[in-house]
């Protein structure tokens, strides 16, 4: 009859309301640290959550049938709960993607020189064409630099160094950290005679002295990619030609053997 009615009402009233009052104690000490997730959810459940404990208390008797919220107002409270919680599932999906680019971005550039990562070149040197001229560069006696005077003088070395050579290369060329010391450049869509210049103007910009930091030179191993070459073998050649230079004296540029016939020296 009426009054089952009644407690039934006031039973899925209570049940709603305890429901959200059980999570706020929870979520208000999560907002209070900081959590815009949580202040979101607050934000969106108050209103609803208010009329509810009217609509409650009237029912209890507690306070005057006049001051029951219409429908109406409970379904704009619900309304307006599901729009806040909507936005706030937009927001960290936004916000979720912004810390995706970022890792992708940390990921794909060295966050100490700004070049590119190992991760990143990868890609170019598999797709590039045959003629690609690949420079593989490695700082002469940086481990000195670091024990001479100490890794942070080391850091802003690797710093200039990388600024330097950026300055000689074209837009579409790709500078890379290898690691430690070890740098390459990829150089499409040019002669080896050019990119023999190429790396002539970074070994001497490197060479200039800078103020208040140790000087240092670059030795640069070049190989142009030949038809059909495997990127490993292309590599391979590089780095072999680059341990040509250091074991000719350093602070020079050697260029790899042809494609045909495989580097075989091994590193001293």
């Amino acid at each position: 009859g009426p009054r089952f009615t009644h407690l039934s009402l006031v039973v899925f009233n209570l049940g709603i309301a305890a429901v959200i009052l059980l999570s706020v104690p929870a979520v208000a000490r999560i907002a209070w640290r900081g959590q815009r997730e949580s202040r979101l959810y607050l934000l969106g459940w108050l209103p609803l959550m208010s009329l509810l404990a009217v609509n409650v208390l009237v029912l209890l008797g507690v306070l005057p049938t006049s001051l029951r919220p219409s429908p109406l107002w409970l379904l704009a409270g619900t309304a307006l709960a599901s729009l806040v919680l909507a936005w706030g599932l937009i927001d960290r999906a936004r916000r979720d993607q912004i810390e995706r680019d970022a890792a992708t971005a940390r990921a794909l550039r060295d966050p100490l020189t700004g070049a590119c990562s190992r991760m990143a070149v990868l890609p170019r040197l598999e797709s590039a064409a045959a003629g690609t001229v690949l420079l593989y560069l490695d700082i002469d006696h940086f481990k000195a630099i670091n024990d001479q005077h100490g890794h942070a003088v080391g850091d802003r070395c690797l710093q200039r160094f990388a600024s330097r050579c950026r300055a000689q290369l074209r837009g579409v060329d790709v500078f890379a950290r290898q690691g430690g010391e070890e740098f390459v450049a990829v150089l499409p869509d040019i002669g080896l005679p050019d990119a023999l210049r190429v790396a002539e103007r970074i070994r001497v910009a490197v060479a200039e002295p800078a103020e208040g930091a140790p000087s240092h030179t670059v030795s640069i191993g070049v190989a142009q990619r030949g038809a059909g070459e495997p990127v490993a073998d292309w590599i391979a050649r590089a780095d072999a030609a680059l341990y040509r230079a250091k074991a000719g004296g350093r602070d020079r540029i050697e260029l790899a053997y042809a494609a045909a016939l495989p580097d075989t020296e091994l590193r001293t």
